[in-house]
């Protein structure tokens, strides 16, 4: 019982900071078992006003592909590990807390960072899969962190 009341008060808290985006694309994110790069994407974006909320999940993604990742390529229906997931958010809040992470921006660094602040489970594997209950989790805690 405790756990559903989390969870619930968790997802409301999550709409509430994502306001924005379709209801749609935030509960496809909720159910998820892992999620994409483009959900994960579409959030990020959304926060760091480089979109609006109509935009495709593809768009966003392509958008999100040259701004944060550069040559790095993921395909839009890929699913997000924890590492890439601490990058995004690290890219979308501008943290820039740990010397390597300043030096050499990449997603293993952030994903320390992100660990050694406490957004990220110490017990997460930088390759294991992200699901969308987890990411919405990790955004919210990176915006009570870092603010807007």
């Amino acid at each position: 019982m405790k756990r559903i009341l989390l969870f619930f008060v968790f997802a409301f808290v999550a709409l509430t900071v994502v306001s924005a985006q379709s209801a749609r694309i935030v509960t496809d994110i909720i159910e998820s078992e892992h999620i994409s790069y483009s959900q994960a994407a579409y959030l990020c974006a959304l926060q760091s006003e480089i979109a609006s909320e109509d935009i495709s999940l593809e768009d966003v993604h392509s958008k999100i592909q040259n701004e944060f990742y550069g040559s790095e390529r993921y395909r839009a229906t890929d699913e997000l590990n924890y590492s890439n997931a601490a990058y995004l958010l690290a890219k979308t809040y501008n943290v820039k807390k740990s010397l390597l992470y300043i030096i050499v921006p990449s997603p293993r660094y952030a994903f320390k960072m992100l660990q050694s602040e406490g957004i990220i489970d110490v017990s997460k594997d930088p390759l294991q899969k992200v699901s969308g209950h987890d990411f919405l989790f990790m955004f919210s805690n990176c915006m009570d962190k870092y603010g807007e």
